[in-house]
């Protein structure tokens, strides 16, 4: 199961819970729909579709807003759910998983969230899908009038295909969706993807941590980071923009196969017995070993992974090059290799720190930190990063308006902000109060 979902108790602004839903932040769907059957409705009527606020933070509403009236909260929102513009120019339909044609009257436009929507072939929402909605009607209704008394149905629409969106269109997912759709071969007998070979040039170091998270999930292949140019000068707005490119390759996942345990370390060994994951290193120490892929977990703000049933932290395979540029040894990329870092050997003797893993960093001015020198200790003893060849800042590992330097959190009341000051700051949930990061506009 996806380990970064939310569930969430569909209700409008002055209404009553009306659906469940279990909602996967990363991959931006619903997995499912939990709701009653109202043998009393019928029909269909359009609505305007909703979002989910609470998505954002623990601080806003937890009940559904129509998502035209979130407007100024675009880019926050796509961060962890899906809007309408991922769907423009795919071929696909936001496709209800508890039907509009369920609900009754006003309660009916709980159903256009999106949060309640999965990609569906138009042609396939709009007539098989529609014709599967009224035989279950049908078949519901029937069933209520044989038993002869009145019997409450539940119902759990579950969402199985992979995500649909633009950054997820790539020749890897589009080849495992026309071998998992293929419905003239029998499903014991379609063919599985063993190996992928290839270079990956992304525009940056988020983008690419998104594609090697599905990477792992769907093909247990890594992507590791081999190259990060620096930022380029825009001709017509004669400054630096925060655009790079960062290329990758594909390898075999090690951290599920017994080969490293958890922090990066080589086995000499494993044993798995359904509790416990443990590697025997080359030095002859015992440590934990993952038993399912390294994915990065949206609630913790870090790297986690199931050792039999305990979860664990765990350093992702995500690079082979160091904040110098420098390339690491093959037999031992970027991981923390039992430290509070992440480090590499370059050679027999000669180590250097290597830029975290992070999906978004920024230094307490708002300033997007280097990719390839993220957020973090280095060699001193605050979190500390680039932002350009020359200039450098305390910064916070992540940017969403709760973040603040020194690994403190915002409280969620007092987000990240200028409250006042010159300068961006919080209280902090610690009771004190710190500079925090979030984005700079000119």
């Amino acid at each position: 199961m996806d380990q970064n979902t939310e569930k969430i108790c569909q209700k409008l602004q002055y209404d009553d819970f009306l659906y469940a839903t279990l909602y996967s932040t990363f991959k931006k769907i619903p997995l499912y729909s939990a709701y009653k059957f109202d043998p009393k409705c019928s029909g269909t009527s359009p609505s305007g579709w909703h979002v989910e606020p609470q998505l954002i933070s623990l601080g806003e509403p937890d009940y559904m807003i129509l998502e035209k009236d979130l407007k100024d909260k675009k880019d926050q929102l796509k961060k962890t759910q899906a809007i309408s513009s991922d769907y423009e120019l795919t071929g696909y339909d936001r496709g209800h998983l508890y039907p509009n044609s369920f609900q009754c009257g006003e309660d009916r436009k709980a159903t256009f969230t999106l949060t309640n929507a999965a990609p569906m072939d138009a042609c396939f929402n709009r007539i098989h899908w529609k014709l599967w909605e009224g035989y279950l009607q049908s078949f519901f209704k029937d069933s209520q009038k044989s038993v002869k008394k009145e019997a409450t149905v539940y119902i759990v629409t579950e969402h199985q295909r992979r995500q649909m969106s633009k950054d997820a269109q790539n020749s890897f997912l589009a080849v495992q969706d026309i071998i998992s759709s293929d419905t003239d071969m029998p499903s014991g007998k379609r063919p599985k993807i063993a190996e992928l070979n290839a270079i990956l040039n992304y525009d940056s170091s988020s983008d690419l941590f998104t594609s090697a998270e599905k990477l792992k999930e769907d093909f247990n292949t890594a992507c590791v980071l081999t190259a990060a140019k620096k930022r380029r000068t825009s001709d017509k707005q004669k400054r630096e923009v925060s655009v790079e490119s960062v290329e990758c390759q594909l390898v075999p996942e090690k951290s599920v196969d017994g080969k490293t345990a958890a922090d990066g370390s080589p086995c000499n060994r494993f044993e798995n017995n359904g509790y416990k994951c443990t590697c025997f290193t080359q030095e002859g120490k015992s440590k934990s070993c993952c038993s399912t892929p390294c994915l990065y977990q949206d609630k913790l703000k870090g790297y986690y992974c199931y050792s039999g049933k305990t979860q664990i932290q765990c350093s992702p395979q995500y690079s082979l090059i160091t904040v110098n540029g420098k390339r690491c040894r093959d037999d031992h990329p970027c991981a923390t290799y039992d430290k509070d870092y992440y480090w590499c050997f370059i050679d027999s003797k000669s180590w250097e720190y290597c830029s975290p893993p992070l999906w978004g960093s920024r230094a307490k001015d708002g300033k997007s930190c280097r990719s390839n020198y993220a957020c973090a200790k280095y060699d001193k003893s605050n979190p500390w990063c680039y932002t350009d060849d020359k200039n450098w800042d305390y910064c916070c590992t992540s940017d969403d308006f709760f973040s603040a330097v020194n690994y403190k959190t915002c409280k969620p009341n007092h987000p990240c902000g200028y409250h006042g000051k010159a300068y961006l700051w919080c209280n902090t949930t610690d009771g004190s109060w710190n500079y925090c990061c979030k984005e700079f506009k000119i």
